[in-house]
């Protein structure tokens, strides 16, 4: 309706998908977002759509690659794991200092916190896919109810 055509959308696609390289390949180029946003505008009967790419990446099965004994990407997993219950560790991985945008201690901790958990979000799963070079295998969709 007329509401619908004034709508603009932003989509940011994150976090571990199955369709991960096939839509990064739509996505890849000048013209292949704008694209994908023209086809979602018009299919939703809105303005405009922005697609972006934040931090999707393929699905992984982690457990599965955890369960093969210690790696590289199990201490990773690990720490990753550790820094999101654990404040000081979690402070001692600030990459602030590295990117110039070092607070003084203790100046807003909790908002600092708060921003590293983000960080945290979907890690485990990104870190997997770039430790195995996209060569993870697929989580087992029968075990997590997908259909076969």
């Amino acid at each position: 309706g007329a509401l619908g055509s004034e709508l603009l959308v932003r989509v940011v696609l994150e976090g571990p998908s199955p369709l991960a390289h096939e839509v990064l390949r739509e996505l890849a180029g000048e013209e292949g977002a704008a694209e994908m946003g023209r086809e979602l505008a018009l299919a939703l009967g809105v303005r405009a759509v922005e697609v972006r790419a934040g931090r999707l990446v393929p699905a992984v099965a982690l457990d599965r690659l955890l369960a093969r004994g210690p790696s590289p990407l199990g201490e990773a997993v690990e720490l990753i794991r550790r820094a999101r219950v654990d404040d000081e560790l979690l402070l001692r991985l600030d990459p602030g200092p590295l990117a110039g945008f070092d607070a003084p201690a203790g100046e807003d901790d909790r908002a600092r916190l708060d921003y590293l958990r983000e960080l945290l979000e979907g890690l485990e799963a990104e870190v997997a896919f770039r430790f195995t070079a996209g060569r993870a295998a697929a989580p087992d969709r029968r075990r997590a109810g997908e259909g076969v």
